[in-house]
C-alpha cells in the first residue's frame, strides 16, 4: 500500500503566508490520532472570521478517569507503578 503511493506522488503547493479567510460565524471540529489516543482541536470564529476561540483536548483528558478507576481500593504506594504504566500527559502539551 505504501510502495503503491510512493509510485504516484500528489503535486502541491506552497503557501507563502498568504491564509485563505476564514468563513464568519463558524465551528470547525477536528479528530486526530496521536500515540496516546484521539486529540481533538475546536475553533470557532466571530463575525469577522477572526479565531474567536481555539480548544486542544488531549487524549490525556478522558484517561485520566481510566487511572482513577485502576487505582480503587488500591493504596497510594501503588500510584507511581499505575501512573507510568498509563503514561498520561500532565499538562497536554507532549502531544
Amino acid at each position: 500500500m505504501i510502495q503503491s503511493l510512493i509510485d504516484r506522488p500528489v503535486a502541491t503547493r506552497v503557501m507563502d503566508g498568504i491564509f485563505p479567510a476564514l468563513p464568519p460565524d463558524s465551528l470547525s471540529v477536528t479528530l486526530n490520532e496521536a500515540w496516546r489516543g484521539e486529540v481533538s482541536h475546536a475553533l470557532l470564529t466571530d463575525g469577522a472570521g477572526e479565531i474567536l476561540r481555539y480548544k486542544v483536548k488531549d487524549p490525556s483528558f478522558h484517561n485520566w478517569n481510566g487511572l482513577a478507576m485502576a487505582l480503587r481500593d488500591t493504596g497510594i504506594s501503588d500510584f507511581p507503578l499505575n501512573n507510568k504504566s498509563f503514561n498520561l500527559s500532565y499538562c497536554g502539551f507532549d502531544l
